[in-house]
């Protein structure tokens, strides 16, 4: 356990390893959590010791997709392969030790796509989604919808409102997201769905379901959270 402190509040800090078993050639992998974050990563590390277990081979500077999350292997002096995620504060990628983000946007996009009965269509964050020029302006109220990705194409289309939609440039979905945050929860609705925001309320549309910040505690925290 560690400390680490952020601002004037100190956080621990745990340490969770995989257990490579008989796989002499497989560092273990460790994923660095702080207690704020409120979550178990067993489901994670099942995920890497059951690859293991499967025969695949993870190496250092290798990255892995979790969610929508690229995260990358980095080893530490004891021979280790730790999980480091992006930092949100601008391009190109600064990587950060830990999984706090990964996790809490997995659990956050899933918990948008449960609003509508629907599983998670997660991109990555390397994808592109094509931005109106209003988007960069628009001062945390904009229009997302998603078409059927393609290839490196996300699907995902963003614009300040819905007349300026058409469109765009190509951007990084861990571009447009440095500079809205707000766009993170939804980045995991399947092809239709479509949020509106501006500065009293979100709108989310999928499936044929409308759900309002108004009358959802969900949409009505991320509404009030510009900094997912």
């Amino acid at each position: 356990m560690q400390l680490m402190r952020r601002g004037d509040k100190l956080y621990c800090m745990a340490d969770f390893r995989t257990s490579t078993g008989d796989r002499p050639d497989q560092p273990d992998i460790v994923l660095h959590l702080s207690d704020d974050a409120r979550m178990a990563p067993r489901w994670l590390l099942d995920f890497f010791e059951d690859s293991v277990a499967s025969g695949k081979q993870f190496k250092a500077e290798e990255t892995v997709q979790i969610g929508w999350m690229v995260t990358k292997l980095v080893e530490n002096p004891e021979g280790d392969l730790e999980v480091w995620e992006p930092r949100f504060r601008s391009v190109p990628i600064e990587w950060v030790r830990g999984v706090n983000a990964t996790l809490r946007h997995l659990i956050l996009q899933k918990s948008v796509a449960d609003l509508f009965h629907r599983s998670p269509e997660f991109p990555s964050l390397r994808q592109a989604g094509y931005v109106a020029p209003s988007f960069w302006t628009s001062e945390g109220e904009f229009v997302m919808t998603r078409e059927s990705p393609v290839g490196n194409d996300s699907g995902w289309r963003f614009s300040h409102t819905k007349a300026d939609a058409t469109g765009g440039e190509p951007y990084s979905l861990f571009e447009i997201a440095c500079h809205s945050p707000t766009v993170v929860p939804f980045l995991a609705l399947p092809p239709t769905g479509a949020v509106v925001r501006d500065r009293n309320v979100i709108v989310a549309e999928c499936a044929g379901g409308i759900v309002s910040s108004q009358d959802n505690e969900l949409l009505k925290r991320i509404q009030q959270n510009r900094n997912q």
